[in-house]
């Protein structure tokens, strides 16, 4: 697995237009993994999570990729990356008892039933409700919260040219401390994400290291 690091050049109409819809700046990102084109299922495919920074200075997106990403692909779209790095080194600390400060932005939901038809994913509307989601997620991925905090909530908006319908992720941002419980566990939702929205910026984990205690 590889994670790179994206610096976007907000001049570029393209940067712009991808930050306001969270469909281009999926399609942007996957322009760089041309092994996946035309595939249903070529986010999931590929194991392709991706995390958007933005402060008053710049934006950066870091992308975590099963392939070796092909970065020159959009380099004329405002997207100016650095080598990916190995994420071996990093995976091979994650043993049981292991300490990670983390950042993710998540979408926190539960599936309810709607009048006979098939059920519906809901955002979680309090707190308490999105930080219970969290520690479930903790207990099903292989590690435990030591702290968690909620920083702040996170609207992405997405359209398709060809679809009239656009779609809202309700997304969250916290931050904690966990403990990693079961290695191969972890090591799997650090691959895969945790919750929905994997394709629209939500679900990959930020890990830094951390002391115990």
């Amino acid at each position: 697995m590889y994670l790179s690091c994206l610096e976007l050049d907000f001049k570029n109409p393209a940067v712009r237009q991808c930050l306001k819809n969270c469909v281009d700046m999926h399609r942007t990102i996957m322009k760089a993994f041309p092994a996946y084109n035309n595939k249903n299922q070529a986010r999931k495919e590929g194991e392709i999570l991706y995390r958007i920074l933005a402060n008053d200075a710049c934006v950066k997106v870091f992308i975590l990729s099963r392939d070796w990403p092909e970065w020159d692909k959009i380099k004329a779209d405002g997207f100016s990356a650095k080598v990916p790095i190995e994420t071996t080194p990093l995976v091979n600390k994650f043993n049981a008892g292991s300490v990670f400060n983390f950042d993710i932005a998540a979408c926190p939901t539960k599936k309810i039933d709607t009048d006979g038809k098939n059920s519906r994913r809901v955002s979680l509307r309090t707190a308490q409700e999105r930080q219970l989601w969290m520690t479930r997620k903790a207990e099903q991925y292989g590690f435990n919260l030591t702290w968690l905090t909620e920083d702040e909530q996170i609207k992405s908006w997405g359209k398709s040219s060809n679809k009239a319908n656009a779609m809202w992720h309700n997304g969250v941002h916290f931050r904690g401390q966990l403990v990693v419980t079961d290695p191969a566990t972890f090591t799997n939702a650090f691959y895969s994400g945790i919750g929905p929205g994997k394709a629209y910026g939500f679900g990959m984990m930020l890990l830094f290291s951390a002391s115990k205690g």
